[in-house]
């Protein structure tokens, strides 16, 4: 991925308003590695970025991702269940792979 990303596109921000994120993010300093992997709900997309509300152990914190599509693949439709507690979705899945 080039490190100057395209213009953001508006028609995306819309459709991912409202999706649940799957976050994988990969941090690399000198001779360690961090594995982060959270989720959250989009309430806000925009050029300045994805803010994300968090679910999980980290429910109620806020996260914002850079706004370059390019960083989300769209997840196959389906049902997500996550435990504990069980919560089921049949939202939007997208999915920001670690890089």
């Amino acid at each position: 991925m080039s490190d100057i990303p395209p213009e953001w596109d508006n028609e995306f921000g819309t459709a991912l308003h409202g999706a649940l994120v799957l976050v994988g993010i990969t941090r690399e300093t000198g001779a360690t590695i961090m594995h982060q992997q959270f989720f959250g709900i989009v309430t806000q997309a925009n050029a300045e970025g994805v803010e994300l509300m968090l679910g999980g152990t980290r429910e109620g914190e806020r996260y914002r991702l850079p706004p370059d599509p390019r960083a989300f693949d769209r997840a196959d439709p389906g049902a997500i269940v996550s435990n504990p507690p069980a919560k089921l979705s049949t939202t939007p899945i997208f999915c920001q792979p670690g890089q």
